[in-house]
């Protein structure tokens, strides 16, 4: 296994996942990974709304922070798709783990 199969973002699927919607946290697994987005099942009843900004981490090995628009959601399911919008990991997502979060 090379060093770029290690750090695929396939690799989270099965990985369970902190997902951000407003001010609420939720645990999901991740479903499906692709270059443009990743599928993701909340629990069911979940209040997601369809253009919801999400910020997702996720990853064991790899840490991943992710930001990305919800444009698919099943609440009865509780399967949501989000398409990304930024991906940080690495010595970029060092850079900002040490920073407070707003309390806005």
């Amino acid at each position: 296994m090379g060093r770029e199969d290690r750090r695929s973002a396939r690799r989270l699927v099965g990985e369970p996942a902190q997902v951000h919607l407003g001010s609420t946290t939720h645990v999901a697994m991740v479903r499906d990974v692709s270059p443009h987005g990743m599928g993701l099942e909340l629990e069911p009843g979940t209040s997601v709304v369809r253009g919801e900004t999400a910020w997702i981490l996720c990853g064991k090995l790899a840490t991943y922070a992710i930001t990305g628009t919800v444009l698919r959601v099943d609440v009865d399911s509780g399967s949501i798709g989000v398409q990304f919008d930024e991906i940080l990991e690495g010595p970029m997502l060092q850079a900002i783990e040490g920073l407070p979060l707003s309390e806005d």
